[in-house]
């Protein structure tokens, strides 16, 4: 099970994803000791908390014996969803005083996020993989991996048609700023228009603010100053109604 991890893992994320409420019969801690006592686990430290891993022929050993046992879909499923609640988690920390801790964090979990937005785009789990990218993008603008995140993006916003979900919404506009830092001015147009129109047709009138101050800078990079002044007018007026002060200070400024 331990297999289903891509770079190794924390006691926490092995516990959630191979041995949730003790379903193996013994404690995960006991598991994770024996194994480490065998040499089939490596434990080490980074930052204080234990990290497990394995050597890549065990690790392959271990995925076919899953997938023998019918096991490596539920795993991987179990996998998507435990990284897509950590970033989740972490989303809210990339901008704050604790943002190094949580990037860094991100940049060893990097590998187990690949694998599990593989694994959403293989299995075609959409909104799963949008709301997973779409919460990283900042970590992925921060780190210099950007190239990689609008990759991921444009393929995960590309498995479905547009509908008005709230998840693909956010992966739009997430997919808007990384091409926006890469001076991709038509992914970033394309993106944040597509959030504008589907945030309108969700009725999430506070997003669709956010979006429109967006893509008003799209217009800036084009050097069209006419029409990057009408959105950022239309922004402010819709953040003044709804009560986005933050976007209304942005404006104003």
């Amino acid at each position: 099970r331990l297999a289903s991890f891509a770079g190794g893992c924390t006691f926490e994320a092995a516990d959630a994803v191979c041995n949730p409420s003790g379903e193996l019969g013994l404690e995960t801690i006991d598991g994770i000791a024996a194994l480490v006592d065998q040499s089939l686990l490596r434990r080490t430290a980074d930052n204080g908390e234990s990290r497990f891993g394995m050597l890549e022929t065990i690790r392959e050993y271990g995925r076919d014996r899953l997938a023998a046992n019918e096991g490596l879909d539920a795993l991987g499923r179990r996998h998507l969803r435990y990284f897509n609640d950590l970033a989740a988690m972490g989303e809210r920390h990339f901008l704050g005083a604790d943002q190094v801790n949580w990037l860094d964090r991100f940049e060893r979990e990097h590998d187990n996020v690949r694998a599990a937005l593989r694994r959403a785009v293989n299995e075609r789990y959409a909104d799963d993989g949008l709301q997973l990218a779409a919460a990283l993008w900042r970590f992925w603008y921060q780190r210099g991996y950007l190239r990689e995140g609008r990759d991921w993006l444009k393929e995960l916003t590309g498995l479905q048609p547009d509908t008005a979900s709230a998840a693909r919404a956010k992966a739009y506009e997430a997919l808007g700023g990384l091409a926006y830092w890469l001076s991709d001015a038509v992914t970033a147009q394309v993106s944040y228009e597509s959030a504008v129109r589907l945030y309108r047709e969700l009725g999430d009138r506070e997003a669709e603010a956010g979006a429109l101050y967006n893509l008003a800078f799209v217009p800036v990079m084009r050097r069209d100053l006419d029409a990057a002044v009408g959105l950022f007018k239309e922004s402010l007026a819709l953040a003044r109604e709804v009560g986005r002060a933050d976007l209304v200070a942005k404006n104003e400024h």
